[in-house]
Parts: C-alpha cells; structure tokens; sequence
C-alpha cells in the first residue's frame, strides 16, 4: 500500500469509517421516507447550491489565528508540512458548505465541521516512526511546540473541543 502525498491529502477529505450496530441500522431505514428523484445540473449545483465565499470572510479571527499556530508547529518539525492556502480554502468551502437538516438547524455544528477538517486534512499529514513525529504528537510542552497542548488551548477551546482531532492523535 502507497501513503497518499500531502498535495493529495490537501485537496481531499480522509475519513475513517466506523460500524454501525445492526440494530440501529435496521431502526435508522424505517425511518426513511423515500422522495422522488431531484434531477439538477452540475451548472445548477455549483451556482445555485455552493456558497463560495472567499476564505478569508468564511475564518472568525480565532480561527485564522489557531490556523497560524498550527502551521508554526507543524512547520517546525518538518519544513514541508502545514496549513497551505489551498488546504485552508478547502477548509472554509467545507464550513460554509455544511448542509441544514430540515431547513433549519446544521447537521453537524461549526465547531465540529472545523475539528473535522483539521483531522481530515492536516493531521493526515503527520506520518513516520515516533522517533520522527513523537515530539510534535508529545503532551510534553517542554520538547517543544507540539499539537496536544495547540488544540487544549483557551485558543483552540474557543474555536472548538478537538475532540475527533484529539482523539485521532492519541491514536497515534
């Protein structure tokens, strides 16, 4: 099996999927009501479906701001890594782009759909043996800037729990 490239993993979503119970399976399909079709162009759906604000007015300042932090602590460790433009782009369009539930609540929250994305699309990045990412995955803040304590800050808490992104470092 090949790793993906960090230009791949800037432009795409990696998700880890998990089992359902049977049970929960079987009372989520009663639950659905069938619609018919909606037939729309891919015209239609870019102009009249996509929000596609420019990055920059999507970002509150604290989330601009935890986005520098990370790319400082991420770059520290090794050069080519961080938040480039393009991952921060993809970023704001998926924030933006977080569909409602019958009109009138998000189906995920911001804070949530945030901490998804910087699982997704940054720390996806961070590959090797623990001699090579051991420090920057470190609860230890005297090794130096690492992730845990980022993404445990009254920065970070102001933006979101972290609790996928987190919990996937623990993982690791």
């Amino acid at each position: 099996t090949k790793e993906l490239s960090d230009r791949l993993l800037d432009r795409t979503n990696l998700i880890t999927l998990q089992k359902i119970p049977f049970c929960e399976m079987c009372m989520e399909q009663e639950k659905i009501v069938l619609q018919p079709p909606l037939k729309v162009t891919a015209g239609e759906f870019r102009i009249s479906w996509v929000r596609n604000k420019a990055m920059i007015e999507v970002f509150s300042e604290e989330e601009l701001e935890l986005l520098d932090k990370l790319h400082v602590v991420l770059s520290s460790h090794d050069m080519s890594k961080g938040i480039s433009f393009r991952c921060a782009n993809a970023i704001a369009t998926y924030l933006q782009n977080i569909p409602f539930q019958n009109n009138h609540s998000y189906m995920i929250s911001r804070e949530e759909g945030f901490d998804l994305q910087i699982k997704q699309r940054v720390l996806t990045k961070i590959r090797g043996t623990e001699m090579m990412v051991g420090s920057l995955l470190s609860e230890d803040v005297k090794r130096g800037a690492t992730l845990l304590p980022l993404l445990q800050s009254p920065l970070a808490n102001r933006v979101s729990t972290f609790e996928h992104s987190l919990a996937y470092i623990r993982e690791k």
